[in-house]
């Protein structure tokens, strides 16, 4: 399955050595490979559609200094949409008012009904794209009415998640230029490690120390290192279905 890697501190730190590791677990992840570091609406997103461990850009990028107080990464192993770079993590995207969000997604959207409409808006074909559109529409909504603060945001995403999460498998991280968000319906398989103002996030745990699960179904956030959201559970685990892959890899082999 894809792996996440996420950093929330309330200062720039230095991660080469976390990412290292990370993108060494791409033996299992060939599809592609990406890295976001991220300060308010700003996004560097450096991405491609090749193996971590096989690419010469991101060994170029972790022989230099990686330093950032917010950042994102991710290893792809694709489910739904082709091995290309418009395919691989992490997707950003504006609203009308400028607020940036850029996503990561570790799982697979089986049935939605809010999602297929994004089909023709989109520029790969990942339910992962089609999951920050919807974001992005409902953060339009809530900026044309003027209710775009913290509280109001965080009962968007939480709203999102709970129609999305039902059959579903919606590992997500994305950051919205304030609030670094992260959740999980699949058990095992998202773990946090909080050290004075520093949160890392990761499918596995990184280094040594404490990592313990992300609390289950429910939403979290966290602003300068710092959880200062946790939401309530909506109950919705995902659990492995063979069959429902099947009938997806059915649908996608005749288009």
């Amino acid at each position: 399955m894809c792996e996440l890697f996420a950093v929330s501190s309330d200062n720039s730190i230095r991660l080469n050595g976390l990412l290292n590791v990370f993108y060494g677990r791409s033996v299992d992840n060939p599809h592609g490979w990406g890295i976001a570091r991220l300060e308010g609406r700003k996004a560097e997103i450096i991405k491609e559609a090749v193996r971590a461990s096989d690419s010469p850009v991101l060994k170029a990028v972790l022989q230099s200094q990686v330093k950032a107080s917010t950042l994102m990464a991710h290893i792809r192993y694709a489910t739904i949409g082709n091995t290309e770079y418009v395919n691989c993590h992490p997707f950003s995207g504006k609203t009308v008012c400028g607020r940036r969000v850029t996503l990561m997604h570790n799982g697979t959207v089986f049935e939605s009904d809010q999602l297929g409409r994004y089909v023709r808006r989109q520029e790969g074909d990942t339910d992962s794209e089609k999951i920050l559109l919807y974001i992005l529409d409902r953060l339009n909504e809530a900026e044309s009415k003027g209710d775009d603060g913290e509280e109001a945001r965080l009962k968007i995403y939480e709203d999102v998640i709970a129609q999305l999460a039902a059959g579903n498998k919606l590992n997500l991280i994305f950051y919205d230029g304030e609030l670094l968000c992260a959740h999980t319906n699949y058990r095992k398989s998202l773990y946090e490690r909080r050290h004075n103002n520093t949160t890392m996030i990761a499918t596995r745990p990184l280094t040594g120390g404490e990592w313990i699960e992300l609390p289950f179904t429910s939403l979290c956030a966290y602003k300068n290192g710092i959880r200062v959201h946790t939401g309530e559970a909506h109950g919705q685990e995902f659990i492995d279905n063979e069959e429902k892959f099947k009938l997806l890899y059915r649908a996608y082999s005749y288009l």
